[in-house]
């Protein structure tokens, strides 16, 4: 079987599990593993930049998965992607209340305004209703 082979059946195998395995986890196990000279097949000394080079020969076929730039970015991503959406709620929030407070403000100032005609209205009619004493 050939390498793209056996890497599109593993990759098939494990979407039909509904398992959610890496790609570059998927690509070690169907070039099996770290070879005794600490290299993966196919990344030759590239190999250290995706997956721990393993300390002794026994732990050799069981390299451990470090996750590539790519993994490591797209999770990066996915993390600012979530601040931003967070960020977005919580301005959009900013954004009601702070409407929501110039309504009460505008409801305000035409209350005062009623209020200061109202109060002006009377203080005019008293004005006239109070006739000064004739001068002599």
């Amino acid at each position: 079987m050939l390498l793209q082979e056996k890497y599109e059946a593993l990759k098939l195998s494990a979407s039909q599990s509904g398992a959610q395995i890496e790609d570059d986890v998927l690509f070690l196990e169907a070039v099996g593993g770290v070879n005794k000279k600490g290299t993966v097949y196919g990344l030759g000394s590239e190999s250290e930049a995706y997956y721990e080079r393993p300390t002794s020969v026994r732990h050799s076929a069981r390299a451990t998965y470090t996750p590539s730039v790519l993994s490591q970015m797209e999770a990066r991503l996915k993390k600012s992607e979530d601040e931003l959406h967070s960020a977005t709620a919580s301005l959009k929030k900013s954004e009601e209340e702070v409407h929501a407070t110039r309504e009460e403000l505008k409801a305000t100032k035409e209350e005062l305004s009623a209020r200061i005609a109202s109060l002006e209205a009377l203080i005019a009619a008293s004005s006239s209703s109070r006739t000064p004493p004739p001068c002599t």
